[in-house]
């Protein structure tokens, strides 16, 4: 089973590397989490990075199926 490693490059090219992983999906987190009217704004970054590390440990679950 292929690993996922929160520091891979989320899209690496030849020339750069970009975001890793965990801060792409960070990213996309943030952005949803911030489109809800009701949100807690002083937590709601630490909330991000908290589900983009669930969700990558999530990936590296063997599969139940």
């Amino acid at each position: 089973m292929h690993k996922t490693s929160p520091n891979d490059s989320a899209m690496p090219n030849q020339e750069y590397d970009g975001l890793t992983k965990r801060e792409y999906i960070s990213a996309l987190t943030l952005q949803a989490l911030l489109s809800r009217s009701d949100i807690d704004f002083i937590n709601v970054a630490r909330d991000a990075v908290s589900y983009s590390d669930k969700l990558i440990h999530a990936l590296n679950e063997p599969s139940n199926g």
